[in-house]
């Protein structure tokens, strides 16, 4: 049996509308895993994505500025991730 895991990420404190058109993330543990938050509205981009630190991402999975998902998970689970998401304003 495969080990799964399912990544969901919720945006907080939005300055403006922003919304995210991905928020969640579905695989397998060592299995490489792409994508991106794809965050769009406000006042436009370039957007700028941060991870809450309360709120990490699982072990083996990056998440860049840009909302860029990447990485090989290596632990199964249910992970709910908070992210705070700037666009070209702040």
């Amino acid at each position: 049996m495969q080990a799964k895991f399912t990544i969901t990420f919720t945006e907080v404190n939005p300055v403006q509308p922003i919304t995210l058109t991905t928020t969640a993330f579905n695989g397998i543990v060592g299995t490489p895993e792409t994508g991106s938050l794809g965050p769009q509205g406000g006042n436009g981009g370039p957007y700028t994505v941060t991870v809450d630190s309360s709120t990490p991402l699982p072990d083996g999975v990056l998440l860049d500025d840009q909302g860029n998902v990447s990485g090989t998970p290596t632990v199964a689970g249910s992970f709910s991730v908070n992210v705070t998401v700037a666009d070209s304003q702040g």
